[in-house]
């Protein structure tokens, strides 16, 4: 509908324009003109639109191989997507995680401080930057960049899990376990991991996390 209403308006000012400059024209030539610009509108529209699908799709191929483990075949997917400003810093998130999964963290540094850059507005990258710190033994820094993340985005139970995980402060482990439950819901993924972490280490003890979701 949208892409109709733009042609339309186009075609109503090409027709209107002509009909003004070139009053002795035909009127059958003025429609051609016009239905031939419409045409071409169209053409550039749909090229776009198919574009955008065609990206989605492969990120989404990407996406769901990182979360099957096949980390090498998602880095061959991204590898092969061209992208735009605007997407450069979604790749690189995936490849940062494809990289996590296959150990080679510095190369997920890599990718998701170029994130960062490619993004200046975004949020993503300082989560996988925090949580990549926080299995790397660093919990300070990853404490400090999760909670520069939940100011902008309060509701993603994974940065209050990685929080309650990283804090010393019991009132604040607390207040990020009953976040992780909340937005979660008490069965869900994260939730249980809260529930596994919380029996298992006391607080101000941190440990290796596994480079899943």
């Amino acid at each position: 509908m949208k892409c109709s209403c733009r042609a339309g308006l186009i075609c109503l000012f090409l027709l209107q324009f002509l009909g003004c400059a070139k009053q002795a024209e035909p009127t059958g030539d003025v429609d051609r003109r016009g239905a031939a610009a419409v045409s071409q509108t169209n053409e550039v529209e749909n090229e776009g639109c198919l574009h955008v699908h065609t990206q989605c799709g492969r990120f989404l191929a990407a996406k769901v191989k990182i979360s099957q483990g096949k980390y090498r075949e998602s880095l061959t997917e991204l590898d092969g997507i061209s992208v735009s400003t605007q997407e450069e810093s979604v790749k690189l998130i995936l490849m940062g995680q494809s990289y996590e999964g296959l150990d080679d963290r510095a190369s997920a540094f890599a990718a998701y401080k170029k994130a960062a850059s490619a993004d200046p507005l975004g949020s993503a990258a300082i989560l996988r930057e925090g949580v990549l710190h926080y299995k790397m033994g660093d919990p300070k820094l990853a404490n400090i960049l999760l909670s520069r993340y939940v100011r902008v985005n309060t509701g993603n139970p994974e940065a209050f899990y990685y929080l309650f995980l990283c804090e010393v402060i019991e009132k604040e482990r607390l207040e990020s376990a009953k976040k992780v439950i909340v937005l979660d819901g008490p069965d869900g993924f994260w939730s249980t991991k809260l529930l596994k972490a919380a029996s298992l280490r006391p607080p101000g003890i941190h440990g290796e996390e596994s480079a899943g979701p």
